[in-house]
């Protein structure tokens, strides 16, 4: 005869005990805080979890939401616009009324205007404390939940969504929708074994704020050189942001040097424009790499922003890629019905939907760093060409800026704040 056990009853407490959410996004930063606000407004329950230790009232310290600026696009405007955050963004975002794209010691240019679109800007420079900020804002107001700094201890599929443990706070989420938002090269997707496609550059991006003798007149500039792109962002007043791309090998050199070396250096690779450099603020530096995950959804589970796909700074174009990827997610649970949030068909959707618009942006990005970065004469012969001829033939200008301010391809629909927009 067997001896009796009580029943086990650990699971169904267990499940008993989770909190149940429609989206739980993981990363609260400028991606993740960006698609919580699209679901909170059509209604779902929608809770952000995040390891750094985010304020929602005045200063942030997420490192999204660092001393950098991003260039939104006007297409992203647009995104923002119906998100409810432009409003309180706009009088932070310097716009960008003239791009001036040119390689060092070579004829060849292309000039941009916002005027010959018949727009107010091309896009706009913003800080990205100002843009977490104004994210943010939004939370309180949509009832987003927002848990920091805290580290998974447990993810898994369930056949609902997916359950998600917290380590330290014995807290279980059950979520329709698990969103991964937490970065390139995600700890999350890979806790999950979702592999990545990864091409080093062998380049790293140094970040910083400079200030100039002479007003920028609101024109961005993209230089190459046989060491990368370096671009200059308007800011406010005489400032803008650089970015600079350097070999591996001149990163530690360059970094080093006092700040009138620095800017020395940097005028060197520039030119004498804006009547020189006379400041620069904190600098920082990370290695640049083409990241690409092999899964972008499973179902209930989607990964979006550098998550999904990780890209050269050249032309500015990774958090406008992926907030476009942000609407295409919205726009299509909203087609296929709030009902059907995380099924795979909805999912599948989405990046149907935006697969165009991502390999262009991605291919372009890759093959202008690459395209660039040889010093060969007939490949420089051709470059000098092709900047001539792009600033000289309209037809062929319209379509690169119409690309470049997320304007070329699929424009999406959502619903913002009860209503259906066109964006």
């Amino acid at each position: 005869m067997h001896a009796s056990h009580p029943p086990d009853h650990s699971k169904t407490l267990q499940e008993s005990a989770a909190r149940h959410v429609d989206v739980l996004i993981v990363g609260g930063g400028m991606v993740g805080a960006a698609a919580a606000i699209g679901f909170a407004r059509m209604g779902m329950k929608t809770c952000v979890l995040d390891a750094a230790d985010i304020n929602q009232k005045g200063e942030t310290y997420s490192p999204s939401f660092d001393e950098r600026s991003t260039a939104l696009s006007f297409g992203s405007r647009r995104i923002l616009e119906k998100l409810g955050v432009w409003t309180s963004l706009s009088s932070h975002a310097c716009p960008i009324a003239n791009i001036h794209v040119s390689e060092k010691a070579r004829l060849g240019v292309t000039r941009m205007a916002a005027a010959d679109y018949q727009l107010d800007a091309l896009g706009y420079v913003t800080p990205n404390q100002a843009i977490g900020e104004s994210l943010l804002s939004q939370f309180e107001e949509l009832g987003i939940e927002l848990i920091c700094p805290v580290e998974l201890s447990d993810i898994q599929a369930v056949p609902e969504g997916y359950r998600v443990s917290l380590a330290s706070r014995s807290e279980l989420f059950e979520a329709r929708l698990l969103i991964i938002a937490d970065g390139a090269r995600s700890k999350t997707a890979s806790r999950l074994s979702i592999d990545y496609d990864v091409q080093p550059y062998g380049q790293h991006a140094l970040i910083a704020n400079v200030e100039t003798a002479l007003t920028h007149n609101n024109v961005a500039y993209e230089r190459f050189t046989v060491d990368g792109p370096l671009a200059l962002l308007p800011l406010e007043g005489n400032r803008a942001a650089l970015v600079w791309t350097l070999s591996d090998e001149k990163i530690d050199s360059i970094k080093e040097l006092s700040d009138r070396e620095f800017l020395q250096a940097l005028e060197a690779q520039f030119g004498g424009r804006f009547g020189g450099f006379v400041r620069v603020g904190d600098r920082f530096s990370y290695p640049l790499t083409l990241s690409r995950a092999k899964e972008q959804y499973r179902p209930g589970l989607m990964l979006l922003g550098n998550a999904a796909h990780s890209l050269h700074p050249v032309a500015g174009q990774g958090f406008n890629l992926a907030l476009r990827g942000v609407a295409a997610l919205l726009e299509a649970t909203l087609q296929e019905g709030l009902d059907c949030l995380g099924h795979p068909s909805v999912l599948a959707k989405a990046c149907q939907s935006h697969e165009q618009d991502k390999l262009l942006t991605i291919n372009a990005s890759d093959r202008l760093v690459k395209g660039f970065s040889s010093d060969a004469f007939w490949l420089g012969l051709s470059r000098d060409l092709g900047l001539v001829g792009l600033n000289n033939l309209p037809v062929l200008k319209r379509i690169f800026a119409e690309q470049a301010m997320g304007l070329g391809g699929k424009q999406y629909q959502f619903r913002s704040a009860g209503k259906e927009s066109n964006l």
